[in-house]
């Protein structure tokens, strides 16, 4: 929220249609688990960059940080078809306001990261961290000599 707040962003955000199609029902329930959060939370800051690029402004073989600090490469291909990663800039610019832009593409951009979460969990590895009590302290005895 700071980051937003203080800055420019350019948010590159997937088509619902996409994501109500093209999406594996094994990873969307993956990702609506509450222990999954984190995962979560970084798979909607690699669609987030801290600064403004709007359509006019991308440039090919361009690398931009994502705020989940994923490296998004962003390029220009034949007929001026714009990409970041595997995916196609599907409507550029489709919302610009003050305080940034917002494009949309073809499909979900999934971290490494999230995607060996999602593998690990698929595979019965539980990703919550549990809480844990505080350490009990035990009184250690004093002798004299």
């Amino acid at each position: 929220e700071e980051m937003v707040s203080n800055n420019n962003i350019t948010i590159v955000a997937p088509q619902n249609a996409h994501l109500e199609k093209n999406l594996d029902p094994e990873f969307k329930r993956f990702m609506g688990e509450p222990g999954n959060l984190n995962s979560l939370q970084r798979l909607l800051q690699a669609h987030i960059i801290p600064r403004r690029i709007t359509a006019e402004e991308w440039s090919n073989n361009a690398t931009h940080e994502a705020l989940s600090k994923d490296a998004l490469q962003f390029s220009v291909k034949e007929n001026n078809v714009k990409t970041v990663d595997l995916a196609v800039l599907t409507h550029p610019n489709a919302a610009v306001r003050p305080d940034g832009v917002i494009h949309g593409i073809d499909r979900l951009l999934v971290p490494k990261s999230v995607q060996d979460d999602f593998n690990a969990w698929r595979h019965g590895v539980v990703l919550a961290v549990k809480p844990e009590g505080a350490p009990v302290l035990t009184k250690l005895s004093t002798s004299a000599s």
